[in-house]
């Protein structure tokens, strides 16, 4: 989405590129790399948030360095829990998303063993898709009618039974939902969760 020459399945790429006059929303901004590859092609301020204070005050370090316009705040996604957008008021062509890692806790009570391992893994982990469905369902208030979504979890994360499960999510809250394919991501193809999102009603390209 960020590159020009990217098929998406199901879509013209002119589609699915940046435009100068795009509006942006980076969710989780990290180091800031994603921001300032967003101003390089839109030539706009870059809105961005992130749960973690240290990856705002990182990617704030990133803006000042390279003398980029983003507004970053800390949240925990694109709307809080009333429904309330992180951005009152504006409306973005774009949504990018670095998700948390979808995960399905077993009924039975984990083992200390298995709890050590599982923090070990990472640390974003969104338990029954709870911060997923949060952002599903804010999605439409934000994103501009022809405007796109495209979010993606890390694949090593993910299990096919996972995948199908985001897909529920997403289609339950009435988004269109495109699997996107990136060149370097065919290696994941069987489980990387990596989706184009449009609002409910939006015809897609032929």
């Amino acid at each position: 989405a960020l590159y020009p020459g990217h098929e998406v399945q199901g879509s013209r790429d002119d589609d699915v590129k940046l435009q100068p006059d795009h509006s942006v929303l980076v969710a989780g901004s990290g180091c800031g790399l994603e921001p300032w590859l967003v101003s390089l092609i839109t030539g706009q301020k870059v809105y961005a948030l992130d749960v973690s204070p240290f990856a705002v005050a990182n990617t704030r370090a990133t803006a000042k360095i390279l003398k980029i316009d983003v507004e970053v705040r800390v949240h925990d996604n694109i709307v809080d829990e009333h429904g309330t957008p992180a951005f009152p008021g504006i409306i973005f062509n774009r949504v990018f998303w670095n998700m948390p890692a979808y995960q399905i806790v077993r009924a039975r009570r984990p083992s200390v063993l298995e709890l050590i391992a599982f923090v070990r893994r990472q640390w974003d982990g969104d338990v029954h898709g709870a911060i997923l469905t949060r952002f599903a369902q804010g999605l439409s208030q934000v994103l501009a009618e022809d405007g796109l979504s495209l979010i993606w979890n890390q694949a090593c994360f993910v299990s096919r039974g996972r995948v199908d499960r985001i897909e529920q999510i997403l289609s339950s809250e009435g988004l269109q939902v495109q699997p996107w394919y990136h060149p370097f991501a065919n290696i994941y193809a069987r489980t990387a969760a990596i989706y184009l999102l449009r609002r409910p009603g939006i015809a897609t390209a032929a």
